[in-house]
């Protein structure tokens, strides 16, 4: 049986010792448990009476939507995410008529508008992804 040479992090387990990878396991968990205290956060600001945890000040002014496709872009992250899947992800798109990418477009330029250019980008022709360094900024402003 040959060894594994990477892993879901991109690790090569046979030219890393035990303790780098036990290192960098634990900084990966950490890294999700913020997304999860983020989505937390986001699940509160969309829903009051469930509130998990009060709305983080980059949550504010988002709607429903916006939030959906923050928290399944921080979820994939750095990962890029396709429109068509994207749709499936945000609330409110049961017509036909309101399942197109352009709508997924619409909603990524209104959060670019609130939170930066930067929070979402484009990977032509195939999605878009929320950069590392965005999704650990939001969710340390979350933490």
């Amino acid at each position: 049986m040959r060894p594994v040479p990477g892993d879901a992090l991109g690790l090569d387990r046979n030219r890393l010792r035990p303790s780098e990878l036990r290192a960098a396991y634990e900084r990966e968990i950490e890294s999700l448990r913020a997304v999860v205290d983020c989505l937390k956060g986001a699940l509160a600001a969309d829903n009051p009476a469930a509130a998990l945890q009060e709305p983080q000040s980059w949550m504010v002014g988002l709607t429903r939507q916006e939030r959906a496709l923050i928290g399944a872009l921080i979820a994939r992250s750095p990962r890029v995410v396709a429109p068509d899947d994207l749709i499936d992800m945000l609330p409110g798109h049961n017509h036909p008529e309101d399942r197109t990418p352009k709508q997924v477009a619409v909603i990524v330029h209104h959060v670019r508008k609130k939170l930066g250019e930067s929070v979402i980008q484009n990977a032509w022709g195939q999605g878009y992804f929320m950069p590392k360094a965005e999704r650990d900024r939001l969710t340390a402003a979350a933490a």
